[in-house]
C-alpha cells in the first residue's frame, strides 16, 4: 500500500568488515570506485517518507478535515525528484451535526405535545478547587465576551466558559484547567476595571490592546462576582505595590518599647489577679447573705413543723464557719499559686539567661570550628591541587607513550603493507657462482636489505644456495605471489642446468662385496 501512494522505507545496511583490499583501495564516503560508478550509472530516484500518519478529524460532524505529513528524500546522481505535497489533506466527519429542529422533524408528534426549548445550564469548567493567594495569584471561571470591531458585547454570539486567571502583572484567559490555549492576556498595569452594562453580575477588562466582558458561571455560588472581582483587582493593581513604610529603630529607642511591653505585660498580670481577687471577695461577701436567706426559710419551715429552734441555730453556725473555713482555704490555695507562678516566672528567666549564655559559647564554639573547617579545607584543596597536577603530568607521559606506541605501530603497518605490495625487480635474483663479481654483488645485496634483518636471515642470503630464493622473497611480497613464483621457477632452473653440468650419480658393484658411487 505505501508504494502504491509513493512510500518507501530505506533498508540501512550492516557496516562492512574492514579487510586489508578495504584499506589499501581508495573509497569515498564508505563506498567503492565501483558502488559509486554504479549508483551513478543507476540514478537514484527521489521517494517520500511517512513522518506522520492521518491525524484525528478537526471537526466531530459538520464536515472537517485530516492531514498527513510526509519528508522528501531528495534524488542523487540526476534522479527524478517527489512527485505530490508533503502535506496532504482529505475531508471527514461530512454528516451535519444535530439540532432542535432537526429532532422535531425525525421524532414522532403526539397529540397535546409540542417540543420545548432545551434548558441550558453552565457547570465550571472544572472540578479541580480555584487558588487564590493574595498578591500573588487568583483563579475563577466565567464567561468570556471578546470585543469584536463593529459588533457590541452585548450583541456578540462568542460566548466562551474560560478559566481566568491573575497574578501580579496579568490577567490570562484560559479554555481550561489545563492552560494551554490562551484567549487573551491584559496587561494590570495598562488595564481599566468597568462594571457590566446593564447587567449586575459582569465587568469589563478594557486596554489598549484588548477588550472583554467577563460574567458569572455560576448562579448558586455565594458571595458577589462583581464585588470580589473589583476588590481583588484594585488590591493586586495598587495596594499590592504600594511599599509600606519602615521605620529604623536605635538602641534606646528599641529598649524603651521593650520596656514599655514588659510594664504593659506585667500591668494585665496584676489586672488578672485583681480581677480574680476581686470575684472571690464579692463571692465571699455574696454567699454568706443568700445562705442566710435559705437558712431563714428552712428555719421558718423547721419552727413551724419541730419549733426546735436551738439546733438549727447550731446547725445555722456550724454550715457558716465551714463556709468561712472553704472560702479561707480558696484563697490560701489562690495565694499559694501566686506564689508559685512568681517562681516559675523567676526560674524561667533564669533558664533564660544561662540559655542566653550557652547559646553565645556555642556560637563562639561554631565560630571556631568554622574557622578551623575552613583552614583544614583550604589545605585540603591544596594537597588535592597538587595531587591532579601529578596526575596530569603522569597522564601526559603516558599519553606519550601511548602516542609513540601508535607512532611506531603505524610505521609497523606501513612497512608491513610495502613489504606485501612490494614488487621490485627479478633480475636482482640469480644463482651465484665462485667468482669474485658474483660473490660483490651478493655481498653489496644483502648489505643494502638485510642490515636490520636478524643474522640467521643475512647469513642465508649471503649463502650461495638460498640467496636466489631469499632475493626473490624480498623483491616480491605477499601480494605479488604470481611474480614471486616466477622467480623461484627461474631459481629452480639455474639449479638444474648446474645439475646437468655437474653429471649423475650411478651405483656399481665393487670387489668387496659393498655398493659404491661413481
Amino acid at each position: 500500500m505505501q508504494h502504491k501512494v509513493g512510500l518507501w522505507l530505506r533498508k540501512n545496511d550492516p557496516p562492512k568488515k574492514p579487510t586489508i583490499g578495504n584499506l589499501v583501495s581508495p573509497q569515498e564516503d564508505g563506498f567503492s570506485t565501483a558502488d559509486s560508478v554504479h549508483k551513478v550509472k543507476g540514478m537514484l530516484d527521489g521517494y517520500w517518507i511517512l513522518l506522520q500518519d492521518w491525524s484525528s478529524c478537526s471537526q466531530k460532524c459538520g464536515g472537517g478535515k485530516q492531514y498527513q505529513h510526509l519528508m522528501c528524500v531528495p534524488p542523487k546522481f540526476g534522479g527524478k525528484p517527489c512527485e505530490g505535497k508533503a502535506l496532504r489533506e482529505k475531508d471527514c466527519n461530512k454528516q451535519p451535526c444535530p439540532s432542535v429542529s432537526s429532532a422535531e422533524a425525525v421524532l414522532p408528534k403526539k397529540q397535546g405535545e409540542k417540543l420545548e426549548k432545551p434548558i441550558v445550564k453552565l457547570m465550571p469548567i472544572s472540578s479541580r478547587p480555584l487558588r487564590y493567594d493574595k498578591c500573588h495569584l487568583k483563579e475563577s471561571d466565567a464567561i468570556f465576551t471578546k470585543n469584536e470591531k463593529g459588533i457590541a458585547l452585548s450583541e456578540n454570539p462568542k460566548r466562551l466558559p474560560a478559566r481566568v486567571v491573575m497574578n501580579e502583572k496579568t490577567v490570562s484567559i484560559y479554555t481550561d484547567e489545563t492552560l494551554k490555549t490562551e484567549l487573551g492576556t491584559f496587561v494590570i498595569d495598562k488595564t481599566v476595571f468597568k462594571l457590566g452594562e446593564n447587567k449586575s453580575n459582569c465587568f469589563i477588562l478594557d486596554s489598549d490592546t484588548i477588550k472583554g466582558e467577563f460574567c458569572n458561571i455560576d448562579a448558586n455560588s455565594k458571595g458577589n462576582f462583581v464585588e470580589e472581582w473589583n476588590y481583588d483587582f484594585n488590591l493586586f493593581k495598587v495596594q499590592c505595590h504600594t511599599p509600606r513604610k519602615v521605620v529604623a529603630l536605635n538602641d534606646k529607642e528599641e529598649k524603651e518599647l521593650n520596656d514599655e511591653l514588659n510594664k504593659k505585660i506585667e500591668s494585665a498580670k496584676l489586672d488578672v489577679v485583681k480581677e480574680r481577687t476581686k470575684k472571690l471577695q464579692q463571692k465571699v461577701q455574696e454567699s454568706p447573705v443568700s445562705k442566710v436567706e435559705k437558712l431563714q426559710e428552712t428555719a421558718m419551715l423547721a419552727l413551724k413543723k419541730e419549733l426546735n429552734i436551738d439546733e438549727l441555730l447550731q446547725k445555722e453556725e456550724y454550715e457558716r464557719e465551714e463556709a468561712e473555713t472553704r472560702e479561707l482555704k480558696a484563697q490560701l490555695e489562690n495565694e499559694k499559686k501566686k506564689d508559685e507562678c512568681l517562681i516559675k516566672s523567676i526560674r524561667e528567666k533564669e533558664m533564660e539567661d544561662q540559655y542566653n549564655l550557652n547559646k553565645a559559647e556555642q556560637d563562639k564554639e561554631i565560630n571556631e570550628l568554622r574557622e578551623q573547617a575552613k583552614q583544614q579545607i583550604l589545605q585540603k584543596r591544596q594537597q588535592v591541587k597538587i595531587k591532579i597536577l601529578q596526575m596530569r603530568k603522569r597522564a601526559e607521559r603516558k599519553k606519550k607513550l601511548l602516542n609513540g606506541q601508535i607512532q611506531t605501530l603505524r610505521s609497523q603497518v606501513a612497512g608491513d603493507l610495502n613489504h606485501w605490495n612490494k614488487q621490485g625487480n627479478m633480475n636482482n635474483c640469480f644463482k651465484p657462482t665462485t667468482s669474485e663479481d658474483d660473490k660483490k654483488k651478493v655481498l653489496s645485496y644483502c648489505n643494502s636489505n638485510f642490515t636490520d634483518a636478524s643474522p640467521s636471515k643475512f647469513n642465508e642470503c649471503l649463502n650461495v644456495n638460498t640467496y636466489c630464493y631469499v632475493c626473490c622473497e624480498n623483491e616480491f611480497g605477499d601480494m605479488h605471489v604470481k611474480e614471486r613464483e616466477k622467480c623461484y621457477d627461474k631459481c629452480d632452473a639455474v639449479s638444474k642446468q648446474d645439475k646437468k653440468a655437474l653429471g649423475s650419480w650411478q651405483w656399481v658393484e665393487s670387489t668387496n662385496g659393498k655398493a659404491e658411487s661413481d
